[in-house]
């Protein structure tokens, strides 16, 4: 990483600049459906040359306003992409699209807390970042098969109409009961007041994210991480003062000159202090919405699970990655055409939401889904399966989720609870169910001894 040189821009320079930026900006429209410009998002890569014209108009951009045009925009990743989730032409896969085991321990899971709570009037389920929809759906057919689903009402945050209708398709063709009352909405200030039990997978880690690097020769200085633009011979485009026109732009990490608005805002003393830490990365957008969580379910009653790849606080180096067709690849490269993602760090929310409400974990999703169970599922599942190919798709997919060399480890499993419920949660044992001590590491014979 290199930190881009700033050199003023003259009065006519600036103008042109901005007006090809206004220019291209109005073309794309983002917020209307209409365009005066109609493009082919196969042969042309809109979002790439919006980004790049943007820069050489105004100047290198953050790393976490980079994913927000990536991910959210009208020509990002979740707008555009027809086939995300699963084998084949999807670019990753999720837990629930692995086995229906999943889905119904969770289902199981929040079922069991609900009785804990007390709580025997309405309650709202609502989930972030529904994907697929087929978490939803294996856990809302868990509710069915015990008889807890006539008292719900489905809430779902999703920004996507692509994926809204995918998620609609699966509902109406795998619900059991087609009467639940399932709505969708864009922020979780929109979902109405009542006991509201929320649950995300694979959610925070797409929030946009700030990344920042401690300048070597100045410890106590903090620079932000950006993208700018480089030509095709490596050099960070600046400007074209020598006249000569550069036809091939990429895009490019860089750093901030020194401490900017989002150094000072965002990284905490803890952070500054130790010096053991050169590189941090931090969610704003995650906080809020955990904040959001807490403030309904105190106000209203009802709990938080949250699943997701992350740590614990204690990882020193960035994590933004891209995926495509289920392989790594450059985060720059095909901008909103690739999936990006990045770890979630409970331990900066815990710092954050402590004395605000109940905090369990965060703990790995193999001692999660193995104290709920997952063992004794798979053994009823395997002596009901009637072929040898079931009982290898059984094996192989709960393997993921619970080895350490795949999901198991690496996922971490975070709950939230008002501060209400401590004495209820106190005279149950203090803990909610799936956050008891560690297990011991499992083998796959583990899995395959039945």
């Amino acid at each position: 990483m290199f930190a881009p040189q700033f050199r003023p821009l003259t009065l006519k320079k600036f103008e042109k600049n901005i007006f090809r930026f206004f220019q291209n900006f109005q073309s794309i429209n983002f917020s209307s459906a209409s365009s005066s410009k109609k493009f082919n998002f196969e042969s042309e890569n809109v979002l790439e040359r919006f980004i790049i014209d943007r820069i050489r108009s105004t100047g290198p951009i953050s790393v976490s306003e980079y994913m927000k045009l990536c991910v959210s925009s009208q020509y990002g990743y979740y707008a555009q992409k027809a086939k995300i989730f699963g084998d084949g032409e999807g670019d990753f896969i999720t837990s629930p699209e692995l086995t229906q085991v999943f889905g119904e321990l969770i289902g199981a899971w929040l079922l069991n807390e609900l009785h804990m709570t007390g709580w025997e009037g309405p309650w709202n389920l609502v989930e972030l970042g529904p994907g697929s929809g087929a978490l939803m759906v294996d856990v809302l057919n868990v509710l069915n098969k015990l008889k807890s689903d006539n008292k719900l009402n489905v809430y779902l945050i999703e920004k996507s109409a692509q994926l809204i209708k995918q998620q609609k398709q699966i509902f109406e063709q795998q619900l059991l009961n087609k009467q639940i009352s399932i709505n969708w909405f864009d922020s979780i200030e929109d979902i109405p007041e009542g006991f509201t039990i929320f649950i995300s997978n694979e959610f925070f880690d797409a929030l946009p994210i700030h990344q920042f690097v401690r300048n070597k020769e100045k410890p106590n200085i903090w620079q932000e991480v950006y993208i700018q633009l480089t030509t095709s011979n490596g050099n960070v485009e600046i400007d074209e003062e020598d006249g000569q026109i550069l036809t091939e732009k990429h895009l490019c990490f860089g750093l901030s000159p020194g401490e900017n608005i989002h150094t000072r805002a965002y990284i905490p003393q803890h952070i500054r202090n130790d010096l053991s830490r050169t590189k941090w990365e931090y969610s704003p957008l995650a906080t809020k919405i955990t904040l959001e969580m807490i403030k309904k379910f105190t106000t209203n009653g009802g709990f938080a699970l949250i699943i997701d790849y992350g740590h614990n606080g204690d990882r020193k180096t960035h994590s933004l990655r891209a995926y495509s067709n289920h392989s790594i690849v450059d985060p720059l490269d095909c901008p909103g055409r690739v999936d990006l993602t990045a770890d979630v760090d409970f331990g900066e929310i815990k710092r954050v939401i402590e004395g605000k409400c109940l905090i369990f974990g965060p703990v790995e999703q193999r001692q999660f889904l193995t104290q709920l169970g997952l063992i004794h599922r798979l053994d009823y599942l395997l002596r009901k399966s009637t072929t040898t190919e079931q009982r290898e798709a059984l094996l192989n997919s709960c393997n993921i989720l619970v080895s350490d060399a795949e999901m198991g480890a690496r996922f971490k499993v975070f709950s939230l609870f008002p501060n209400t419920l401590s004495e209820i949660i106190k005279a149950r044992g203090g803990i909610p169910a799936g956050f008891a001590s560690p297990l011991p590491h499992l083998e796959d014979e583990d899995l395959i001894n039945d």
